[in-house]
C-alpha cells in the first residue's frame, strides 16, 4: 500500500496530529500516522520503515515532545536517509533538538505555534500538495531514466558488459527558503564539493524549476559533489555535499534550497516625531519580501541612512550604534524583519531615514522623522 505522507510525531501531540490527518484525508491526501493506521506488533519497527518507504512525503510535527521522542529521531533518520521530501510544521515556538536539527536545520518549516492549528490547514495543505506533485514529478523522472536505460541495454547489449566509466543520473528542483513553487530558468551546476570555484557541469532548470544530469561521473559512494543554484531575483544558493551512483541503479535526487535576496523593502515607524531632549527614541522597522512577496532569508543586511537637513538643531543618531556620530546603522533581518532604534544627538544632521539592502542600493524604502 502507498500513502502520500507519513505523519511523524511525538504520542504527546495525538490531538493536534489527529486534527491534521483528519484534515488532509478530507483533502483526499493518504496519510499514514500510527495513532490509527498502526496495529500493535512485534515487527513494529519494520511496519514503519515499511510505511516511511511507501510514503510520498516526510511531515513532521515538531514540538518539544517530538524533541525529546527517540521514536520521532529514528523516523526522521529514515527519511533524512531516503532523501524523502520533508516538511516540519512546528506547533510550538520551539527550536529542534541537535540531533533533529542535524538533518532538518536547513529545510522549510511552517509556524503553527500559536494554536489551534485549524488556522493552518489550508497553507498545509497547499504546501503538501505542491510538495506532493514535485515528489510525483522526480519519481516520473526517475522512471523515464530507467525505461531509457532498459532499452538502451536491450538495443545495444544484448550480452551486458560492466562499464569501464560508470556514469550516473542526477536529477532535482530548485525552491526558495519559503516558497515550495519550482525556479523557472535557474543556473544549476555541479560543483567541486571541497572547492566550489571547480564548476564540473552546468544546466537551467526547465518551467517548473526541474534539472535533471546525464553521464555524470560516480563517484564510488563518496560526497564529492555539491549543487550550486542561482536565479537573478532571489539569489544563490548550495545542496549538501552528495554522491553520484551508476544510472543502472536509478538517478540520483538532489535538490536546491535557495535563501532568497530582498526585492521590496517596506519602512515604517512607531511614530513620526520625537522630542529634541536626548531622551525620546523611535523604532523603525524594514519589511523586506522576495520577488514572490515572501519574507527574506534571516540575516539579510539592510543599511538604515539618514541624509536631510533638520529642522531644528541636533540630528537622529542610531542609539543602537557603537558610534552616534556615524550617519548609517547596519540591522540583520529576522523572519523578514530588521529594525533600528533612533534618537536625538546634538550634530548637525539628517531627518530622513533610508533603508536599502547592502549588496543592492536600487531596492529601498524611505521615511521622514520629525525632530520637536
Amino acid at each position: 500500500m502507498s500513502y502520500d505522507v507519513f505523519i511523524s510525531h511525538s504520542h504527546k501531540d495525538n490531538n493536534d496530529a489527529l486534527v491534521l490527518y483528519s484534515n488532509l484525508k478530507k483533502n483526499n491526501i493518504k496519510c499514514w500516522i500510527d495513532v490509527e493506521d498502526q496495529i500493535p506488533s512485534k515487527n513494529f519497527e519494520k511496519e514503519i520503515s515499511d510505511a516511511i518507504k511507501a510514503s510520498k512525503l516526510f511531515l513532521l510535527l515538531h514540538s518539544e515532545n517530538s524533541n525529546k521522542s527517540r521514536a520521532v529521531l529514528a523516523e526522521v533518520r529514515k527519511a533524512w536517509n531516503r532523501e524523502m521530501p520533508i516538511i516540519s510544521i512546528k506547533i510550538q515556538d520551539t527550536d529542534y533538538s541537535d540531533e533533529i536539527d542535524y538533518y532538518l536545520g536547513s529545510i522549510q518549516w511552517i509556524d503553527a505555534s500559536k494554536k489551534p492549528i485549524d488556522n493552518y490547514i489550508p497553507k498545509i495543505i497547499n504546501d503538501i500538495k505542491a510538495l506532493i506533485q514535485s515528489s510525483d514529478r522526480i519519481e516520473s523522472l526517475k522512471n523515464i531514466a530507467q525505461r531509457r536505460k532498459e532499452s538502451t541495454m536491450n538495443s545495444f547489449y544484448p550480452v551486458q558488459k560492466p562499464d569501464i566509466n560508470p556514469k550516473g543520473v542526477v536529477i532535482g528542483k530548485v525552491v526558495t527558503e519559503n516558497a515550495i513553487v519550482g525556479l523557472a530558468h535557474s543556473f544549476v551546476a555541479i560543483v567541486d564539493a571541497s572547492n566550489k570555484s571547480i564548476i564540473y557541469y552546468k544546466t537551467t532548470t526547465d518551467s517548473q524549476g526541474f534539472f535533471q544530469f546525464n553521464d555524470i561521473n560516480t563517484t564510488n559512494g563518496q560526497r564529492l559533489y555539491v549543487l550550486y543554484a542561482e536565479h537573478s531575483l532571489f539569489g544563490y544558493g548550495y545542496s549538501k555535499p552528495f554522491s553520484v551512483d551508476d544510472y543502472k541503479n536509478g538517478p540520483t535526487p538532489t535538490s536546491v534550497t535557495i535563501l532568497p535576496k530582498p526585492s521590496h523593502l517596506k519602512i515604517f515607524a512607531e511614530k513620526d516625531s520625537i522630542f529634541a531632549n536626548g531622551i525620546d527614541t523611535v523604532v523603525v522597522w524594514v519589511y523586506a519580501t522576495d520577488a514572490l512577496n515572501n519574507p527574506v532569508s534571516d540575516e539579510c543586511i539592510i543599511r538604515f541612512n539618514l541624509n536631510c537637513t533638520s529642522r531644528v538643531s541636533g540630528s537622529l543618531s542610531s542609539v543602537d550604534s557603537t558610534n552616534p556620530g556615524e550617519n548609517f546603522y547596519n540591522a540583520l533581518t529576522v523572519n523578514g524583519y530588521a529594525k533600528a532604534r533612533f534618537g536625538w544627538a546634538f550634530k548637525n544632521g539628517t531627518n530622513t531615514i533610508t533603508a536599502f539592502f547592502e549588496e543592492d542600493p536600487s531596492i529601498n524604502d524611505s521615511i521622514d522623522i520629525k525632530l520637536v
